[in-house]
């Protein structure tokens, strides 16, 4: 792998420009050396050049830079959704867009805040909570993940279930174009639908159509209360408590199913809301599960926000195989239950019929390969799909990050094609873009 590294000092326009020394060096050697490269996966004898941006000006004059070399631009910041593409395979940019990190509106009296892309989510919600305001999304390693790249990647966690994702929060997004030309989308007041919805486009686009550099957020205030109270359900009683809890008047901002190696599920639920509300639905829990669930200790404040951090930090606990069920939610522990002799760890969320698992750390590729299409073709047979969301690079051409084609991805291309018919952004990176797919 070759690795250029960029001299701020000496820039210029040009897609090689003086003030870069070359290294050829292994990935291994690159993470050690310069910590920029870890960044960004590489294979084989691609080229990187790593420059680090600043300013919305510099990152357009790179974008334009790439159009006219028909060089790739592959973005990144916080480094921790890497995984879900596959790694860079051609000579391009590799452009670090954590220098854009201020803080742009704060009107806290409407509940909105408009922020550059590079802004980390922990900084984000330190200056919500100085005003008592929260953005109730669930990232993992907050401490680095940035606001651009986890509304790219759709990062949601448990607290989806009762909150929603960043769909319902994004009202306002710019983003540097194929053209290197900034675009606007939304505005930032919470009454805005003229044009077309570009802010859900973007949201789960890992940087394949424009690269974000702001965005403005509606939020929340932080509720008078949280909890978190964990249980135990037998399994032949599992479906019949998701039954309960979606038709009861229970409101859960988290309800999360995980096999145990006994005969039961490990249950947890969590409640944000006034004090009031929460003790009411934490009454009305115990009065509709009796001689259902087994309730157990009961977390609240500080505690309850550890406890639900360690669920989030869940998703990127996988180190080989991480995969994603999307199946109704009534099934939801049917299809853990029948899972779990190939999973190592595994959540459900019923509330929103999500299922995330991790295979076994040393799992060889032709168990991997069995297992994974064991899982597909369960969920495929309840009306569902999985992809994966972690997947050893030298396997994914064999497994498929994001199963069979479906319906949806001829239109996915023609987007992709109408807005960056060069391929600049993340070329080679998402296999569902790929026109051999």
């Amino acid at each position: 792998m070759h690795v250029l590294m960029h001299d701020p000092v000496d820039s210029q326009s040009s897609c090689e420009p003086a003030g870069y020394s070359e290294y050829r060096i292994t990935l291994p050697q690159a993470i050690q050396q310069v910590p920029e490269c870890y960044s960004l996966p590489a294979a084989g004898d691609c080229l990187l050049t790593f420059i680090p941006i600043q300013s919305v000006t510099q990152l357009a004059e790179r974008v334009r830079d790439a159009q006219q070399h028909n060089t790739p631009v592959y973005p990144y910041a916080g480094n921790t959704q890497q995984h879900q593409l596959a790694p860079a395979s051609q000579t391009g940019l590799s452009l670090n867009l954590s220098g854009m990190n201020q803080l742009i509106d704060y009107p806290h009296q409407d509940l909105t805040i408009t922020v550059q892309a590079g802004m980390t989510i922990s900084a984000l919600q330190k200056l919500l909570a100085a005003n008592h305001q929260t953005l109730p999304i669930d990232v993992p390693h907050p401490d680095q993940a940035t606001v651009g790249g986890s509304i790219a990647a759709n990062i949601n966690g448990p607290r989806r279930t009762g909150w929603g994702t960043w769909r319902d929060y994004l009202i306002g997004l710019s983003w540097i174009n194929d053209q290197g030309q900034e675009c606007k989308a939304g505005g930032r007041v919470v009454k805005n639908v003229a044009g077309y919805d570009f802010c859900k486009l973007f949201t789960g686009s890992f940087g394949t159509v424009g690269i974000i550099t702001q965005v403005t957020l509606k939020v929340k205030p932080i509720p008078e209360k949280i909890s978190l109270i964990g249980g135990e359900v037998r399994k032949e009683q599992a479906d019949a408590l998701i039954d309960l809890i979606r038709n009861s008047r229970l409101k859960p901002v988290v309800f999360v199913m995980e096999p145990d190696q006994k005969p039961t599920l490990i249950v947890k639920f969590g409640f944000e809301d006034s004090g009031q509300a929460v003790d009411w639905q934490h009454h009305h829990l115990r009065e509709i599960t009796q001689g259902m669930v087994t309730l157990g200790t009961l977390y609240e404040g500080i505690e309850a926000g550890g406890a639900v951090h360690e669920l989030v930090e869940y998703a990127n606990a996988g180190e080989s195989v991480t995969f994603e069920a999307h199946v109704p939610g009534s099934r939801c522990a049917e299809f853990s239950i029948q899972t779990q002799p190939l999973i190592q760890m595994m959540q459900a969320q019923p509330g929103i019929g999500v299922v995330i698992g991790h295979l076994p750390k040393k799992i060889s590729f032709e168990d991997a390969t069995k297992s994974i299409g064991k899982i597909r073709q369960l969920a495929t047979s309840m009306g569902g799909h999985v992809t994966l969301s972690r997947c050893p690079a030298q396997w994914r051409s064999k497994l498929h990050p994001f199963g069979p084609s479906r319906s949806e991805w001829p239109l996915m291309r023609k987007v992709k094609q109408a807005m960056d018919p060069q391929n600049i952004f993340q070329r080679g990176r998402h296999e569902i873009l790929t026109t051999d797919c």
